[in-house]
């Protein structure tokens, strides 16, 4: 073989001599006109030279000799280059293993290789690749080919499910056997997503999650616990507490403290029975009852309030400023007039010599009465209070009074 392979460059035809006679001129011109024709630069193409080149190269001609072309000695056996063979026309054998995938708006077909020794089969030239949505060969249509063992549709539709066959080429456009009868399928149902088998375990990292994409639908019932620290520090902010949601069992024991009652919260029935002893209750916060009694007898019935029959001075300390305090007198009155006439009378408790409260009472011969004032007070200090009685008609009486004061401080 001729071991220059590289093509030689055909120069240019310079320009005609300004100085050529006229004959010279027309000669030159003729000459240059026919050699551009033959190489293809004026004319129809079809009228250009072929070289030995290009028989090569299109496989009219199969190998250059090592001797040169003799235009002179034009003999068969001196045309400078081999002539081709006979085709090939041994009938390529069935493709092996064909399967397919279906990823990313693309099915990957593989098969096994042609050029497999064990196919025995060395003039391959292509593998052609059909296809059809329905398991029926005599419908598949060619959707492309390629010289190797692996072929990307990217021609399918996401919801679809494909059939496929492919079959071999020769390099003498022998076409052989389709795979097999039946074609291989392929769902395309995944082919516009990526499914879990694509992804390894552990892939995904916290880099490639987006800002706010991990939502409640997508975490596993009980997936955030304490011990995983999931939850920041101060992260559950009132706002993400449903109503009613802390129960008993979500409190530490001693976790309330006076802070977190709110003023007059704790009403009677949140104390229980004998669970406020002397240590829980203030300085004064209660009152000793104070108590007084006395006896007058031989009073003259008189419309209008005797003297105080009975008094005392009873103590109310500890009242904030502007705060109330609850008092109550409770009087029993034993009315014993001269003879057994029956008559009305009034009590009064006085406060200072003024009348505070009052009540009526009716007697018939020796007869009792019993009242109770209930009252406030805002004053501190010693006070003293007493008893006032007056009757109609004219007996004189006796009496025998009894007065008792209980305070309390609200």
């Amino acid at each position: 073989m001729l071991k220059k392979l590289t093509p030689t460059l055909v120069p240019g035809i310079p320009p005609i001599p300004k100085d050529a006679s006229p004959e010279l001129r027309a000669y030159l011109t003729a000459l240059g006109e026919a050699l551009q024709v033959r190489l293809g630069r004026r004319g129809d193409p079809r009228d250009r030279a072929v070289t030995l080149r290009e028989l090569v190269d299109s496989g009219l001609a199969k190998e250059l000799k090592t001797q040169q072309f003799d235009p002179n000695n034009y003999v068969a056996s001196n045309l400078g280059f081999e002539t081709n063979t006979a085709p090939n026309l041994a009938v390529p054998p069935a493709p092996a293993g064909l399967s397919g995938s279906a990823a990313f708006q693309t099915v990957i077909l593989t098969w096994n290789s042609a050029k497999d020794p064990s196919f025995l089969y060395s003039n391959h030239s292509l593998t052609e690749i059909y296809r059809h949505t329905s398991d029926a060969i005599g419908d598949a249509v060619f959707v492309g080919s390629t010289p190797a063992a692996i072929f990307a549709d990217d021609t399918v539709s996401s919801g679809n499910t494909y059939y496929y066959w492919v079959r071999y080429v020769s390099t003498d456009s022998i076409k052989g056997p389709f795979n097999a009868t039946s074609g291989v399928a392929v769902a395309a149902t995944d082919v516009n997503a990526i499914t879990t088998t694509m992804i390894s375990d552990d892939a995904i990292t916290t880099p490639k999650l987006a800002t706010n994409s991990v939502t409640t639908n997508v975490l596993a019932a009980g997936a955030i616990t304490a011990d995983k620290a999931i939850v920041a520090d101060a992260a559950i902010v009132e706002a993400n507490i449903a109503t009613a949601a802390i129960s008993r069992a979500k409190i530490a024991d001693a976790a309330i403290s006076e802070a977190k009652i709110e003023n007059a919260a704790i009403t009677t029935a949140k104390i229980g029975a004998a669970a406020v002893n002397t240590l829980s209750i203030g300085g004064n916060a209660v009152t000793v009852p104070q108590f007084a009694t006395a006896t007058s007898s031989n009073l003259a019935t008189s419309s209008s309030y005797s003297s105080a029959i009975v008094s005392t001075s009873f103590t109310f300390s500890g009242l904030a400023s502007g705060a109330t305090g609850g008092v109550i007198a409770m009087v029993s009155v034993q009315h014993a007039p001269a003879d057994s006439s029956v008559g009305t009378g009034t009590i009064g408790l006085h406060k200072g010599g003024s009348v505070l409260s009052e009540l009526n009472y009716t007697y018939s011969g020796s007869g009792g009465s019993q009242s109770l004032f209930a009252f406030t007070t805002q004053q501190n200090g010693s006070i003293t209070y007493d008893v006032r009685i007056k009757t109609s008609g004219s007996k004189t009486s006796t009496y025998i009074i009894n007065l008792v004061m209980l305070g309390a401080k609200r």
